[in-house]
């Protein structure tokens, strides 16, 4: 029976940082070998883009050939709803939101560049002069790199940015469908589930040009694409969204009818069954 694997974003970024720690680190060491180990004992690895393939050849020490392109897929939960939008965030924040909302979806990691993503929305909602509410769900209770939202908060002295908290992840697709645009500054995204599952309910997506957002946002058909911790770009895409509902709303309804016909279960699993059945390529460990 083939062993098939799946390689994740979060383990190559682990490995990355493990090999560019110190060299005595026993532990690093023995995570390192664990991976490799355990990778080298797959037939074949799924891993979700081009890039990623290239990338985790690299540093899991395997041939390209052993590693097969299959996205990742979102689950069913994740659609078009009607909710009481200012009921939900009431229950959820405290208060409803006021104008355009904006929400991110994930941990509050280095990686995820949240200081970045508030000091653009402030800058953008000065700029603009329009209404507009930043909504960050997610940091789970304990765990933040870096400066911590809150504090950039206060930092800035922004209004309405709201910390919604951590969320089972079944709350996630109610919370989405009562947003406007998903909107994500993270610089080392190897895919980007919380992207494929927002453009599932609807939303545009604005997001940085690397990685696995790249390849699943197509700016300007399913929403925007900025530079990696360019504040002024990331703005500029905020204001954007802000200041013209038609063209957002255009955006989330392609981004919608994009994700379904590409990323839904029923084609990822054609694709991950043909691959069990695939012979096993024949080729050597480097």
């Amino acid at each position: 029976m083939p062993i098939i694997g799946h390689i994740h974003g979060t383990e190559l970024l682990m490995l990355e940082q493990l090999e560019a720690g110190p060299p005595a680190d026993r532990r690093a060491e023995v995570w390192i070998e664990r991976l490799r180990r355990w990778a080298a004992d797959c037939e074949r690895l799924i891993v979700g883009d081009e890039k990623g393939a290239a990338r985790a050849a690299l540093l899991l020490d395997l041939p390209l050939e052993r590693f097969a392109v299959i996205p990742n897929g979102f689950d069913p939960v994740f659609r078009l709803r009607a909710v009481d939008r200012d009921a939900l965030w009431r229950r959820t924040i405290g208060v409803a939101p006021r104008g355009t909302v904006f929400v991110y979806v994930g941990r509050f990691t280095a990686v995820k560049r949240l200081p970045v993503l508030i000091e653009a929305f402030a800058i953008a909602r000065a700029r603009v002069g329009a209404e507009a509410s930043l909504v960050l769900v997610g940091g789970h209770p304990g765990e933040w790199e870096g400066e911590h939202p809150e504090a950039t908060i206060e930092r800035l002295g922004v209004r309405d940015v709201h910390l919604a908290g951590w969320h089972a992840h079944e709350a996630l697709p109610l919370l989405l469908n009562a947003a406007d645009v998903l909107v994500h500054a993270s610089v080392a995204e190897q895919f980007g589930q919380a992207l494929i599952e927002a453009m599932a309910c609807g939303l545009p997506v604005i997001a940085v040009d690397r990685g696995g957002p790249s390849t699943i946002v197509d700016d300007p058909l399913t929403g925007w694409l900025v530079e990696p911790d360019d504040t002024a770009a990331l703005a500029d895409a905020i204001g954007a969204a802000m200041t013209d509902p038609d063209d957002r709303e255009r955006r989330g309804r392609r981004a919608h009818d994009e994700v379904v016909g590409r990323y839904g279960w029923a084609e990822i699993g054609h694709e991950a069954a043909a691959l069990v059945r695939a012979p096993v390529p024949a080729v050597e460990v480097i």
